[in-house]
Order: structure tokens, then sequence, then C-alpha cells
């Protein structure tokens, strides 16, 4: 069996002596074993209350196995050890279930602490803390379940939230990642909101997982993972927001650019920032039939009237609009445009030429027929041609064009995944039928066509395609 990870015990276990190891069995051996747990423990605390010593023991043993230390000083050896051997770290202060506030504000402390020393650190890529080491359990209960909240529990309450932003803060201005730990499931809706309020201010650039980017993407594209809107590589966030200026014509003109779900965050996002418009460029292609491009144009039209600015939305598959610092649609506006482009051939040839040109914005047109009600949009789930091999695409996209041109609405899988894949995203956009088209189909010049609502097949001709698809529609 080829060596990896798990099975290369030589590797893993490298900063470990014998002695150690031995050590760990023999501890593992007892922790199995739920009667001498109960032994130990209770003579344990015996001789604790007696105050016999038997620190150093407990230090040695059990502590030292499970704990790197306690104190940064002591951590760092371990550290330090590790890095050498390209091993990270992270500094897990483990303290829960303090029930004053000066061991809370105590505690607080400690997390700036160690964000300065992970920030001098190469081997800690982050922080973590527990919510739990900076307020009371009872208390993150009660936000958690919607529990109204006495005048002095709100007052603690604020308490709680002011440490938050302290310890987020501080790692922003240190340039340090926070890790909120998990917790108990019945503390857990509080821990989220805050978790969440406390992105919307320090996160500079905010990427969505699973859609704009793959946690862990070298592991898990290994097993066939990608993101949700089908792309093969994941986006990496930006180090700072940048105010896009127009200048000439546009008068100097500033415009905040918030990408994609960036516009969800309050707050936070617009900060600090001299501009004139939001605009906000979107692809809502992923949310599939879902409410999501409508909650998502809705979140727009808030970000517009908390900043009282102007926002200017274009959103592919979504919805694109002009929207005023009121919130409202700025129904029709221009719908096209046009000038002298005198220099654009240059850019692209060796010669000077004269040229003019005019756009259309389609999007906009089709939106304001629409408000006027003068003419209705035919919808029609697509047809889905399945990808057995990358390498046939152009068979594909030649079999896409024919049905195109016949007025069938169809689009190739995007993507490369196996047949049960395939099947599922086109069960989820609810298309009415796929077509395999694979190399046995492809030299015989007959796909074949399957009805998802019947699930019956049937092996036709290219030029009769049509007709059945038609029949299915």
């Amino acid at each position: 069996m080829k060596n990896n990870l798990f099975n290369d015990t030589e590797s893993a276990f490298k900063l470990k002596k014998n002695f150690h190891l031995y050590n760990a069995v023999f501890l593992f051996n007892i922790i199995t074993r739920k009667f001498l747990v109960s032994i130990f423990t209770n003579l344990t605390l015996l001789m604790l209350k007696l105050r016999l010593p038997i620190k150093w023991v407990l230090k040695n043993t059990i502590y030292k196995h499970f704990c790197g230390g306690i104190n940064l000083s002591e951590c760092n050896k371990i550290i330090n050890n590790m890095y050498e051997l390209k091993v990270h770290s992270i500094l897990d202060y483990s303290v829960e279930g303090l029930i004053n506030e000066s061991s809370f504000n105590k505690s607080c402390n400690k997390k700036i602490n160690i964000i300065n020393s992970v920030s001098k650190n190469n081997a800690i890529p982050f922080a973590v803390f527990k919510p739990t080491s900076i307020g009371r359990y009872e208390l993150f209960k009660s936000v958690s379940l919607g529990i109204k909240l006495s005048k002095d529990q709100l007052d603690e309450w604020s308490r709680v939230v002011e440490r938050f932003h302290k310890i987020c803060e501080h790692a922003m201005k240190m340039k340090i990642k926070i890790l909120i730990d998990a917790e108990e499931f019945e503390v857990q809706k509080a821990i989220d909101d805050l978790s969440v309020e406390m992105m919307k201010n320090y996160n500079k650039v905010n990427l969505v997982p699973f859609g704009e980017f793959l946690p862990f993407e070298t592991i898990l594209n290994k097993i066939g993972l990608k993101t949700i809107t089908n792309n093969f590589g994941s986006f990496t966030s930006g180090k700072q927001r940048k105010i896009i200026q127009f200048e000439n014509d546009f008068k100097g003109l500033r415009f905040l650019p918030l990408i994609c779900y960036e516009i969800i965050y309050s707050g936070g996002l617009t900060r600090n920032f001299d501009y004139d418009f939001i605009l906000n460029i979107s692809e809502d292609g992923w949310f599939g039939d879902s409410i999501g491009p409508s909650q998502h144009f809705v979140k727009a039209k808030f970000r517009a009237i908390e900043n009282n600015s102007f926002l200017i939305r274009s959103a592919n598959r979504g919805y694109s609009a002009f929207i005023n610092n009121k919130g409202q649609v700025i129904k029709f506006g221009s719908i096209g445009g046009g000038g002298r482009y005198d220099n654009l051939v240059n850019n692209f040839g060796n010669y000077d030429a004269p040229a003019t040109g005019i756009s259309i914005g389609l999007d906009r047109l089709v939106y304001a027929l629409m408000q006027k009600k003068e003419f209705k949009i035919k919808q029609s789930k697509p047809v889905v041609i399945c990808v057995f091999d990358k390498k046939a695409m152009k068979e594909y996209i030649s079999l896409q064009m024919i049905l195109r041109k016949a007025g069938v609405s169809v689009e190739i899988y995007p993507g490369e995944s196996k047949l049960k894949k395939q099947m599922e995203y086109a069960n989820k956009i609810k298309s009415p039928a796929v077509i395999l088209y694979g190399e046995n189909e492809i030299k015989s010049g007959k796909p074949t066509l399957r009805n998802l609502g019947s699930g019956k097949e049937k092996t036709i001709e290219v030029k009769e395609l049509v007709n059945e698809i038609k029949k299915i529609i």
C-alpha cells in the first residue's frame, strides 16, 4: 500500500522519542477503561483537596500529552520544533465557563497578547478564541433563544460585543486572521450573529465559500469537488478595496466597487470611503430558479438607502438596475449610447482610422418593455447536453448551434463531471431532457435523447432531434 500522511508513522512521530510514544499508549489504555478513569479522577481530586504535591505528576503525564504549555514561552518551544518540519500550529487559549467581568476582561487581554505573538511568528497562521471566555455562557444562551434581556443583561451583552470588537479590530490592525471557535448548539446562534457582524466590519474583501472559492482547494479538488458556480478554480480575495475614479468626460466621478455578495454586508464595506456611486457587479446564474436573485437585488436596495447613495447594478442572469438613494429603481434611463472612437482601431492594429460606434443595452430595453407590460418573455428550461469528454467540445457546440437555430433552448453542461452529477444538475434547473452524446453517439451521428419526465430514452438522427425535443417541451 502506498504511503501517505496517515500511515507514514516515521514522519508523523519524528519529533517524539520512543519513551513519549510508550507513554501515550499507556495513557490511552487507561482512558479507554471507564472504571480506571473514575478511580484516577476521584483520587486526583482528593489529593488536590488535601494539597498533596501531585501537580508535577499531572503536568508531565496527561497535561504534557494534550497541552502545549502553561504559558507562551513553553508553547513556543513545541511550535518552533514542529515548524522546522513544516507543520504549523494554532495557539488555542483553552479557557471557558468564566463568570465575572474581571475574568472576562483578563481573558480578552490575553487574546490580544496572543494576537501580538501570532503576528511575530510565521509558524502560527491565525489566532483562535472561544466566545464563552469573554462572556457568560447563560447570557449567550438567552440571546440565542431570543429571550428578552433585562437592563443589566443588556449592559452586560454590550460589554461582550465590545470585547468581540476589541479582539477583531486588533487582529485586523495586526493583519492576523481570527477563528471564532464553535460551541454548544444552544449558544451558537448568538455566536454566529456576532461573527457575521465582525466580518461585516473588519473583513476588507469578502468571498463566498464554495461559491467564489473552495476551502482546502488543493485537497478537495482531488476528490472532484469544485465551486457551486462550476469554476475549475477559485477567486482570490484582494488586499484592499480601491475606489475606481474616472477622469475626462466623467469629471472625476468616483465609484465604490462591490463584487457579487459583498453588497449584502451592511456598514463595514462602505465605511470611510469617499465615493459618488456604489457599483455592484454580479453573476447570479448559480442561484438557478431559486428566490436568490430577488433577495440579492433587495439587499442592493437596502445598501443604497443605508449609504444615501445611488447604486448601479449589473447582474448577469439576475436583476440589473439603477437605484436611487431612496432605494427606488429608476425605471428607464438611457438604453443606448454612441460616440467617436478615433483612437480605438490603433489599440488593435498598426494604423489610425476614424471610427464611430453605438451600443444598445438590451437588458435595459427588455426591462423597460416589461415594466410597460407591452410584451412578455417566454421562458423555457434549457435542454442539457452532457459532457463525456472535453476533447469533443467542438461536436457539442455544433449540436448546440443546430438546436438553437431551430429555436430550442439548450446549454452544454458547465464542466466535466460524472454522468450522475450532470443528471442532478439538469434536474436542479428543471431541464425537460438531456442529450447523451458520447464517443459512440458521435461516431454514429445519433445522439440519445432522455426525457427527464418519463425517464425514457431514444437514439435518433440529429435532424430528427428538434422535433423529438419539441414533443417533450
